[in-house]
């Protein structure tokens, strides 16, 4: 398999500064659709929910809270170009729900929730969110068959 080239510090402040920020809760509209993962990083084992083993899928969204920004910027600073565009929020939904995404330009309406985590901090979470697929549209091959005669020309 080939390598893949490695990330720079450059490009990656590329990616992260198209990243919208979102601050405070609220419903937003255009946020793109990343990297969705079907599998743990084993790439074997399916991700599951505790309550009912169904499977679900981590879908990346293409934005950050200031927190996802302020540790990107760490990262940066330490040279992990990787980890620095690493950092965004992720919502997950059912495998099927996910498939549905896959090598589609999306972009979804997504609604940000201020919950409280499991070491008592409020942060910022994507809760809901509501796809805005669009089909990618391919080039017409009905005039390939085409044969038109040679014109008339008259010197």
């Amino acid at each position: 398999m080939a390598k893949r080239r490695e990330l720079t510090i450059d490009r990656a402040t590329q990616i992260l500064s198209s990243r919208p920020e979102i601050t405070d809760a609220g419903v937003f509209s255009g946020i793109r659709i990343g990297n969705i993962s079907f599998f743990k990083k084993d790439k074997v084992t399916p991700h599951t929910w505790a309550e009912s083993g169904d499977r679900y899928a981590i879908v990346n969204l293409q934005a950050m809270s200031s927190y996802h920004a302020d540790e990107a910027v760490k990262l940066l600073e330490t040279g992990d170009a990787q980890g620095a565009t690493n950092k965004n929020f992720t919502i997950n939904l059912p495998v099927e729900d996910a498939k549905e995404l896959v090598g589609s330009l999306a972009t979804a309406t997504v609604e940000f929730t201020n919950i409280i985590n499991n070491d008592g901090i409020e942060i910022l979470v994507a809760r809901k969110m509501q796809v805005n697929t669009v089909k990618k549209a391919v080039a017409n091959n009905r005039f390939k068959t085409v044969k038109a005669e040679a014109p008339n020309v008259e010197a």
